[in-house]
């Protein structure tokens, strides 16, 4: 839960960033609209190998967790991808992260432009296939309740 946190204070510092400017007034809309818990998300779970669930955002932010399996269906890797609409966006998630994490923490993120990357291996690995979907169930009834707002 803690990673819903950083979500949702990287869209508060952009609403911020993002009004001063006055340039992107859509995009100031849809990070209100999304704080607010006006709009819910587009959450979608895909069973397999890798299993992948999905939650996008309104176009603002994407959040993607993929679990890999091993032949006796135990996760071996969890890996969870945040995608910012804009580099101001991504910036501000990413200084949030390096402000709110320790150092020993911070190994396992990384930024690919938009992009930050959690290696959340550690966290599950061993955990059934089965586990995994329960897990991906819950993120998504939290997410489309607006329970990840409180």
């Amino acid at each position: 839960m803690k990673k819903y946190f950083f979500l949702l204070a990287a869209m508060f510092i952009g609403a911020v960033c993002l009004t001063s400017c006055g340039d992107d007034d859509d995009l100031e809309d849809a990070i209100d609209d999304i704080i607010s818990g006006k709009v819910k998300p587009t959450v979608t779970i895909k069973d397999g190998n890798p299993a992948v669930f999905t939650a996008t955002f309104k176009d603002v932010y994407t959040e993607t967790m993929t679990a890999t399996f091993d032949e006796n269906d135990e996760c071996i890797k969890f890996i969870t991808e945040g995608t910012y609409a804009t580099d101001k966006l991504a910036d501000e998630a990413w200084k949030d992260i390096q402000e709110n994490y320790d150092k020993d923490e911070l190994e396992y993120f990384t930024r690919k432009g938009k992009t930050i990357i959690e290696d959340e291996t550690e966290d599950f690995e061993g955990y059934s296939h089965e586990d995994i979907l329960y897990f991906f169930e819950l993120t998504k009834q939290d997410f489309e309740s607006g329970e990840w707002l409180k």
